[in-house]
């Protein structure tokens, strides 16, 4: 089975291909530059391929966040780039431009944009974002 570690560590280097994001590959006490992108804990389902262990199918969570200074519509706007699904730019983009993350997975496919809404890590500080689940399958 796939190395949840790996697997994170391709991730991540994929999101950092996307100009003026910062990427945590796993959750930070504390945000220290917007925009930014973090890597939540993947779940594991493992012995997909006839119950022989063959593929593990991987669900990561992926946080983006930008500051909601000065407001909802400056915010949104920061956002909607990162969520676009063209080959340049965003998420969607910077991940399927290489699928196999360097060979770490066999393929990925994004399954969802999720809706922004506010997000506070830390105490009293929100920030507006949005979720993306990427589902990966490694052997």
């Amino acid at each position: 089975m796939a190395n949840p570690a790996t697997i994170r560590a391709a991730l991540a280097t994929r999101l950092r291909s996307i100009n003026g994001l910062t990427v945590y590959s796993r959750w930070p006490n504390q945000v220290a530059a917007l925009p930014c992108a973090i890597i939540g804990r993947g779940a594991a389902e493992p012995e997909q391929t006839f119950g022989r262990g063959d593929l593990t199918k991987w669900l990561w969570d992926i946080h983006v966040l930008v500051s909601l200074a000065p407001g909802y519509e400056g915010a949104q706007d920061r956002l909607d780039p990162l969520i676009a699904t063209s080959s340049t730019g965003g998420i969607y983009g910077a991940l399927h431009a290489d699928r196999t993350l360097g060979g770490a997975v066999d393929t990925l496919f994004i399954r969802m944009l999720g809706e922004d809404d506010q997000v506070e890590i830390q105490e009293s500080v929100a920030y507006q974002g949005y979720l993306a689940t990427v589902e990966a399958w490694a052997s």
